[in-house]
């Protein structure tokens, strides 16, 4: 599934497959679907824990953005952001949206 995504005003085009799971593991060394249950279960008054949600979406967000990447390196993809991205509402809830794309609702699917 493709889709484009905006995120601190940047419109960035994802792809979502099987392939993304594979990935994620090869390019990280983690399980993603791992990696989104810890996120959903932290202490969000915790500072670690509000960087490791961000760290999250962001390696998701480049997977999923990484087909269309031209061969950069994570770090090189996330000097592309400033860090007013974390003062932004709007863009710390597109950059949460992200994880919606890999579970796409029934409703989605049924229209496809």
């Amino acid at each position: 599934m493709e889709s484009l995504i905006k995120i601190a005003g940047k419109e960035l085009p994802v792809h979502v497959s099987i392939r993304t799971i594979i990935d994620y593991k090869s390019t990280f060394g983690t399980d993603i679907f791992e990696d989104l249950e810890k996120i959903q279960n932290v202490n969000a008054n915790s500072i670690g824990s509000l960087s490791s949600i961000i760290n999250t979406s962001f390696q998701i967000l480049y997977i999923l953005h990484k087909p269309y990447a031209k061969g950069k390196s994570f770090s090189d993809f996330l000097d592309e952001f400033e860090f007013s991205v974390f003062q932004d509402n709007t863009s710390l809830s597109e950059l949460t949206g992200v994880f919606s794309l890999l579970f796409p609702s029934q409703k989605e699917e049924e229209s496809k």
